[in-house]
């Protein structure tokens, strides 16, 4: 989707997107990460990877020691 703002009702999809990102199945929460991120949203674009290295079961452990958050004045 080019705009998932246009959507009908936005907000409220937007809201079921952040709240399956709960989800106990990984794989529901990737897709979730996947819609959120169609919304470009600049300050999460830079996490991207690291995103989708916390909802893999695989790496969660081992990129959540890693998981750094930089500040505004830190960024590339």
């Amino acid at each position: 989707m080019a705009n998932p703002k246009s959507v009908h009702r936005e907000p409220e999809i937007r809201k079921i997107y952040e709240e399956f990102l709960c989800h106990r199945s990984s794989i529901v929460q990737k897709i979730c990460l996947d819609c959120l991120l169609n919304y470009k949203m600049k300050d999460v674009e830079p996490y991207r990877d690291s995103l989708y290295a916390l909802v893999d079961d695989k790496t969660f452990r081992n990129h959540l020691i890693m998981f750094t958050i930089t500040s505004e004045d830190e960024q590339p």
